[in-house]
């Protein structure tokens, strides 16, 4: 097991969360739904927490009387989140072929779970220009519910680490692997407002904080819920949840999440659920499947796009939606790459002119291509259509 000593989270015998607590963690949790209608917040003020809870840093004011905020990091290492390309990222959509129908909805486990606050979950980056690279940019999105001894309203913190291990349902897990992360305070918010938070956070730049990225690409990140810290620690919320998605292009991520909830201690049991652990398979046939908890990562590594990294990217210029054809089927996916910063199938494909970015520079040779001219040489692959 993995204790973050945080600060005991506090919950009154007498009102409804209490009594929602004392059900099993699998009769709260039922299946995935889906909610809509996302809201984007940003934080006031953020500080460097160490992998056990405790905030290692002064906090760092941001906005109006604080630190400017630079967008920084443009590359996409790891989506589990799917933004628009906009900043900020707004969740949605916009991958041709990966549809799920969703748009901005993402899944959850409704009102009556309240104990999803500390969540665990595998990354698998397919981005080798990612690896070993820092994240000064991330979103995520939870729904905030420790309410109704709060007056409807709660200060919400969010904190994320990174860990550079993983493993399903055995120690050591990510244990003994986890950075030192950032704990994002949001000020007070509304519990169970009609819909759920999302944040994209792009202030690390400035301050010199981030969170590495696993060496290899494959690790782990954690995200937990708080309403504070007491004694320099963390305090866990006493409701809430991570939203949930997936990835759907060249990154990856496995069925088994942790989450503290059997019973919420601030520790994750590392044994599987079936064995009365704290280990979950995600993999409930929604789209996208399997599920995790919702989070991007970015990192300035002087491009805004990835090299090619596996068979799935061997996809020729021009052929954007990686059928094996160039024609007017690449259109839409190539929009979508311009606006979204990448390629369902390839992050290549787009890359016209073979200059490492995607942008506008790339529409005039994509429509030479498309009409049959252009010179392709720099195309690393010898299938191309």
């Amino acid at each position: 097991m993995h204790r973050l000593p945080v600060a005991a989270h506090r919950v009154a015998a007498t009102n409804l969360i209490a009594m929602l607590a004392a059900l099993p963690a699998a009769a709260q949790r039922g299946a995935p739904r889906p909610l809509g209608n996302p809201i984007h917040v940003a934080p006031t003020a953020l500080a460097r927490v160490a992998p056990d809870g405790q905030l290692t840093s002064p906090w760092h004011v941001l906005g109006e009387g604080g630190t400017a905020r630079t967008v920084c990091n443009a590359l996409l290492c790891f989506d589990a989140f799917e933004p628009d390309g906009n900043v900020p990222g707004f969740p949605n959509e916009c991958y041709p072929g990966f549809d799920c129908g969703m748009g901005s909805h993402r899944w959850w486990f409704g009102t009556a779970y309240t104990l999803g606050t500390f969540a665990a979950n595998d990354m698998q980056s397919g981005c080798v220009d990612c690896w070993g690279a820092v994240a000064q940019r991330l979103e995520f999105a939870w729904h905030w519910g420790p309410c109704p001894d709060h007056g409807g309203v709660s200060r919400c913190l969010v904190g994320v680490w990174t860990t550079e291990n993983w493993a399903d349902c055995q120690a050591p897990a990510y244990a003994g692997s986890t950075y030192s992360g950032v704990l994002y305070d949001f000020g007070t918010l509304e519990c169970n407002a009609n819909g759920y938070y999302f944040a994209d956070i792009y202030d690390l730049c400035d301050l010199g904080l981030y969170h590495p990225l696993p060496l290899d690409g494959a690790g782990g990140y954690l995200i937990v819920l708080s309403q504070g810290t007491s004694n320099g620690y963390i305090v866990l919320a006493e409701g809430g949840q991570t939203m949930l998605w997936g990835p759907k292009r060249v990154d990856t991520q496995g069925p088994k999440q942790y989450q503290d909830d059997n019973p919420r201690d601030a520790m994750h049991n590392f044994l599987d659920a079936a064995l009365g652990g704290e280990c979950y398979d995600y993999a409930f046939g929604v789209c996208p499947d399997p599920l995790g908890a919702c989070a991007a990562f970015y990192s300035d590594v002087g491009r805004s796009m990835c090299s090619p990294v596996c068979a799935r990217e061997e996809c020729c210029p021009c052929d954007t939606n990686c059928d094996g054809s160039v024609n007017g089927f690449d259109i839409e996916a190539f929009l979508s790459m311009l606006t979204c910063g990448g390629c369902p199938c390839s992050h290549f494909a787009g890359d016209m002119n073979g200059d490492g970015s995607l942008n506008g520079f790339d529409v005039d040779p994509f429509l030479n291509r498309l009409l049959g001219h252009g010179d392709m040489s720099f195309c690393a692959y010898a299938l191309c259509p």
